[in-house]
C-alpha cells in the first residue's frame, strides 16, 4: 500500500509543473448546412459544452471552439489539428462526430470542444456526450440525450424527451411533451411540465413542481418531492423520504426506509378525488397523511409495530391498537396506509 502511495505522490509532483505552466489557446470552427422541414441533428462530444438554440431560418449553423491547454501555441495548434470535427449531411439530417487525439499519460496538451449550434425549431436532437454539459432551449421536436459526468438543462420545448445520465444533474423547465429519464447519481429538478413522466433514478434527489400528467417514479437512494401534480402518481423508493402534494389522481406510494408525507404543507393541498384509490406503504418509515374533514373515503390503517394517530370524524367499522378502518362521508374513495415498523398519522388540515 505504501508503495502505491509513493507512486501517486511522485506522479503528482511530476505532473504539477507541467500543467501549472500550461496556457489555454482557442481555435474556432464554423460550418453551415441548408436543411428542409423537420431536420435532425446528431452530435457526439467527449469533453466541453453543447449549447443548442432555435432560430427562424432553414439552416443548421455550427460554431465550435477547440480549447487547448498547452505549454505554447505551437503545441496547442498541433493538438487542435489532431482534434477533428467531422460533419456529414444526409438530406435534412446533420451528423457531427468529435474525434479527440489518443490519450497519453505524459502528454502536456489537454483539449475540450465547446459547441454553440443554431437549428430550426422543429429539429430532432440526438446528443451523446462524456464529461460535457448540455444546454437546450426552444425546440419543437423530440430530444434524445445521453451523458456521463455532465449536467443537462432543457427549457421551453415541445416534444418527447429521453434522457440517460450518469453522475450529472438534470434540470427541465417549461416542457410540453412526455419525459423519460434514467439517472445514476443525478439530482433532478423539473418545473412546469405538461406530459407524462417516467423516471428511474439511482442515488439522487428528485424535485418536481407543477406537472400535468401521470408520474411514475422508481428511486433507489434519494429524496422525492412532488408538488402540484395533476395526474396519477406511482412512486417507489428504497431509502429516501417522500413529500407529495397532489391536485388530482390515483396515488400509490411505497418506501422501504423513508418517511412519507402526503400534503404535509397547508398551502399545497392533496385533493381526495371521488372514486380514486390512495395507497401508501412503508417498511421502516412513518406516514403523515393530511386531508380535509369533508373528504368522502373509506379508510384503512394498518401497522405491525408502530402507532396509529388520527383526529378525523371517522365512522369506525373496526379498531385495535394496530388496525383501524372506517368511513368519511359517503366513502366514495379509498385510503389504505400500511407500515411495518413506522407510525401512521392521518390528520385534518
Amino acid at each position: 500500500m505504501k508503495k502505491y502511495r509513493l507512486i501517486l505522490i511522485l506522479l503528482f509532483f511530476l505532473l504539477t509543473p507541467i500543467f501549472s505552466e500550461a496556457k489555454e489557446y482557442t481555435f474556432h470552427f464554423h460550418q453551415e448546412f441548408d436543411v428542409g422541414e423537420n431536420p435532425s441533428l446528431y452530435l457526439d462530444n467527449l469533453s466541453g459544452k453543447i449549447i443548442i438554440n432555435s432560430h427562424l431560418i432553414d439552416k443548421i449553423i455550427v460554431d465550435a471552439i477547440k480549447v487547448v491547454k498547452a505549454k505554447n501555441f505551437e503545441k496547442a495548434k498541433k493538438a487542435s489539428e489532431k482534434t477533428k470535427i467531422k460533419t456529414k449531411k444526409r438530406g435534412s439530417d446533420v451528423i457531427i462526430h468529435t474525434k479527440y487525439p489518443k490519450y497519453r499519460l505524459f502528454r502536456h496538451e489537454r483539449v475540450r470542444v465547446n459547441y454553440h449550434i443554431l437549428v430550426p425549431e422543429k429539429t430532432e436532437i440526438d446528443l451523446k456526450t462524456t464529461s460535457a454539459d448540455i444546454d437546450i432551449e426552444r425546440i419543437k421536436n423530440n430530444i434524445d440525450l445521453s451523458t456521463t459526468s455532465g449536467n443537462i438543462r432543457v427549457e421551453d420545448t415541445s416534444g418527447d424527451i429521453f434522457i440517460k445520465s450518469t453522475s450529472g444533474d438534470i434540470s427541465l423547465w417549461d416542457i410540453f411533451g412526455g419525459i423519460k429519464i434514467r439517472g445514476t447519481s443525478s439530482d433532478i429538478e423539473l418545473n412546469d411540465i405538461e406530459g407524462d413522466l417516467k423516471l428511474d433514478c439511482t442515488s439522487g434527489d428528485v424535485e418536481i413542481k407543477n406537472l400535468k400528467g401521470d408520474v411514475e417514479v422508481s428511486l433507489t437512494s434519494g429524496d422525492l418531492t412532488l408538488q402540484r401534480i395533476d395526474g396519477d402518481i406511482d412512486a417507489t423508493s428504497s431509502s429516501g423520504d417522500m413529500e407529495i402534494f397532489q391536485k388530482r389522481g390515483f396515488l400509490n406510494l411505497e418506501s422501504i426506509s423513508g418517511n412519507i408525507s402526503v400534503a404535509i404543507k397547508r398551502k399545497v393541498k392533496t385533493n381526495i378525488s371521488k372514486g380514486y384509490q390512495y395507497m401508501v406503504g412503508t417498511v421502516s418509515g412513518d406516514v403523515y397523511f393530511y386531508i380535509t374533514k369533508d373528504t368522502d373515503a373509506k379508510v384503512k390503517l394498518e401497522t405491525v409495530s408502530g402507532k396509529i394517530h388520527t383526529n378525523l370524524p371517522l365512522v369506525l367499522e373496526d379498531f385495535s391498537r394496530k388496525h383501524l378502518s372506517g368511513k368519511l362521508g359517503s366513502g366514495e374513495s379509498k385510503i389504505h396506509i400500511f407500515t411495518t415498523s413506522g407510525d401512521i398519522k392521518l390528520k385534518e388540515y
